[in-house]
């Protein structure tokens, strides 16, 4: 069965994100890619450093310098990719 995804506000966006991960309220910039169903939240500007995936959570944490959080990756949202 295929999922459809609708355009959807940030609000939505981020109420979907919280449940996979617990993130701070504050970000600088949100980007939703359909086609790949990701979602980006940057916190700050700075550039990342190092990574770190959760595959648990299908979340990628960014880091920059003194190793704070400068954006973090959620994979397939809204489970388009998950298998059956």
């Amino acid at each position: 069965m295929e999922k459809t995804i609708t355009k959807t506000s940030n609000s939505q966006l981020l109420k979907k994100a919280r449940k996979r991960f617990d993130f701070p309220k504050q970000f600088v910039s949100l980007r939703y890619q359909s086609d790949v169903d990701s979602l980006v939240i940057r916190f700050t500007e700075a550039l990342s450093t190092h990574s770190k995936m959760n595959h648990e959570k299908g979340v990628l944490l960014n880091y920059g310098k003194n190793n704070l959080i400068v954006s973090i990756e959620i994979f397939d949202l809204y489970d388009v990719f998950a298998t059956v």
